[in-house]
């Protein structure tokens, strides 16, 4: 391991009241940091009219209360709403590890859900939150620009976690182009934990609401359920297994997994499928695994594991989770597996905390990103 490292705090907070003071409440925080806060807002309208329209119309029909969030973030910074970086980022870049196990594959008897979340700390939000809204079900996961979500469970056992399904899709240069108009991942994933109590709401939303991100998301209920939803420019195919079934786990990495799809794009990195395989052969080489066994798979060092330190190629792992649906728990890791303690967090745990996390610079090794 290199000894090159930095330390950084991940905050642990709450989010209560109505949407409109959550909005409010979060814009009196970022005051007190002016660098955050020019990033979060511009000096000019990043956004039409139109398009504010278009992505309000989608908000006002699945989640309403999230307009009224950004509303009040927006009136307490005294900014027009079309200045809001989250607008223009989120109308249209992570790359993960996840999958998930029926009880019938587990020691300890139970549905798990685990993920890898790999991008950098020079851009990450570093928050996990408690989020409580009037009309919404209460959950817990980590934010991105704020107002989004990647992962988290909510107050029904419903636990979303996601990877990107291919290259990451957004409006940069270095990003591949959206081939239809929509949201990106993390403004779905908001409004599923917002308002979606099982993985069938889930499979309708997400076939419903336009979605210009590719995405794999792995969906788990408390009914001890679970599916895999693939979206492809707009094309959508989904799995659904449970005890019924042959198969207990489904997992998934960068790449298009379900056989309707992969015409779409039978490209990948090379990383992504050595991660994959790296998944099948844990879970398939022992007839049950444990959940300790599970967080060694997230910690251990690439490519003996899912954890990376590739943190300037936006690909280091920032942290790592284990979700319990039944129990509504989830056991994390702040920063990679392999350098920094796990910790176990109740969705019922409404403290605000501050973890420190260490993060080991490295390179990616020769071959990383070649595509295949």
């Amino acid at each position: 391991m290199t000894n090159k490292s930095v330390k950084k705090e991940f905050r642990h907070i709450n989010l209560k009241g109505d949407s409109k003071e959550v909005g409010k409440d979060q814009a009196e925080i970022i005051k007190k940091y002016p660098s955050i806060a020019r990033f979060f807002v511009s000096k000019r309208k990043l956004i039409s009219l139109k398009d504010l329209r278009d992505i309000n119309g989608i908000y006002e029909e699945f989640c309403p209360e999230l307009i009224e969030e950004i509303s009040g973030f927006a009136e307490a910074l005294e900014v027009p709403i079309e200045n809001l970086r989250y607008y223009d980022y989120t109308w249209l870049i992570p790359r993960c590890s996840q999958f998930t196990i029926l009880p019938s594959k587990s020691v300890e008897q139970k549905l798990f859900v685990a993920r890898n979340y790999d991008f950098s700390y020079r851009l990450d939000d570093m928050r996990l939150c408690k989020t409580s809204i009037k009309n919404n079900y209460a959950h817990l996961g980590f934010s991105t620009l704020l107002f989004g979500r990647i992962d988290g469970i909510n107050e029904k056992g419903l636990v979303i976690t996601m990877s990107s399904a291919g290259f990451p899709v957004g409006n940069f240069p270095s990003m591949r182009p959206p081939k239809i108009k929509g949201l990106q991942f993390w403004a779905v994933i908001r409004m599923i934990l917002d308002k979606c109590k099982n993985i069938d709401d889930t499979i309708k939303l997400v076939e419903n609401i336009p979605l210009a991100y590719n995405a794999n998301f792995i969906v788990s209920d408390e009914s001890c359920s679970m599916a895999l939803i693939e979206t492809f420019d707009g094309v959508f195919k989904y799995i659904k297994i449970d005890s019924s079934n042959k198969e207990n786990y489904l997992s998934a990495t960068n790449h298009i997994v379900l056989p309707e799809l992969m015409h779409y794009d039978k490209r990948k990195m090379h990383n992504s499928q050595v991660r994959f395989d790296l998944i099948k052969l844990k879970l398939e080489q022992n007839k049950l695994i444990s959940k300790e066994e599970i967080r060694k798979i997230l910690s251990d060092p690439y490519p003996n594991g899912l954890c990376c330190h590739f943190y300037a190629e936006f690909f280091g792992t920032m942290n790592s989770a284990i979700f319990d649906p039944i129990e509504r728990k989830v056991d994390i890791c702040f920063g990679p597996g392999d350098s920094n303690p796990w910790y176990s967090i109740s969705l019922n745990d409404s403290s605000e905390k501050e973890y420190e996390a260490l993060f080991p610079k490295e390179r990616a090794p020769a071959g990383f990103w070649n595509i295949e």
